[in-house]
This record gives structure tokens, sequence and C-alpha cells, in this order.
């Protein structure tokens, strides 16, 4: 099966910033070997929400680095939750407090060994943020 083109999602890689290109031109084969044509749609369409909300170019390439990983450990779908989930802990909290969900996912993953239990770590991060903001 045949890479997809770096030329085809050059809209929304040059939405993300004057640094994306090179960094994702730089990591291209693992995020191609990560997810699918659409998945990598998804995956830079995260991205850019993370940067359109305001969370800086860290927080962003933070993003762009750790989800291949998290994709082939849990798979596609549900690496692709966690951005739903950021973007929640963001609009009830803080951008330190996404940033740290970001950075705890991998271990998150590391620590529950099981795709089903990552889900439910996100949809518990949702519902306790939604409930109880201060918690998170």
């Amino acid at each position: 099966m045949a890479l997809p083109a770096l030329d085809d999602y050059a809209e929304l890689i040059e939405a993300l910033g004057p640094h994306a290109r090179r960094f994702v031109q730089s990591r291209w084969l693992d995020m191609s070997q990560s997810f699918t044509p659409k998945g990598i749609e998804r995956y830079l369409e995260g991205a850019r929400e993370l940067s359109s909300a305001g969370l800086g170019w860290a927080m962003v390439l933070t993003y762009l680095r750790e989800l291949p990983a998290l994709a082939r450990s849990v798979g596609q779908q549900n690496a692709l939750k966690s951005v739903d989930c950021i973007l929640l802990v963001y609009s009830r909290t803080d951008g330190a407090t996404a940033e740290q969900v970001l950075n705890s996912l991998n271990a998150a993953q590391r620590r529950l060994a099981d795709p089903d239990l990552f889900v439910a770590y996100l949809d518990f991060l949702s519902e306790l943020v939604q409930s109880a903001p201060a918690g998170i």
C-alpha cells in the first residue's frame, strides 16, 4: 500500500503555522504508518483545533509528536478521541490543565494496557471536568 502524499494535506498543515510543515515532513513516515489517510486528516484537523483554541505551538507540537504512538497502541479511532477530551478540559479549566491531560495519555495507555480501558479513561476525564472541573 502506497503512503499518502504529504501534499494532499498541505492546506491543513499550512493552517498550523510556519513550523508545522518542517515538523510534519520530518515525522511523515511515522504519521502515515500510524494513521489511515482519513485518520491523518482528522489528526491534522485535531492539531488545527488545538492551535485555533489558543493552546500554543508547544501543545500542538506535543500532540503531533505523541499521538502517532498512541494510535499504534490503542487504535486510531481511540487515539483521535483524545482531541475532544483535551479541548473539553481546556474549555472548562485552562491551558496548563489541558496540557497535563495531553502529557498523561501515553502513560495512561501503558498503565491501562487495554484500548477499551483507555477510552473509559477519556470518558472519565470528560465526565469529571464537566461536573467538577477543579477535580482535574
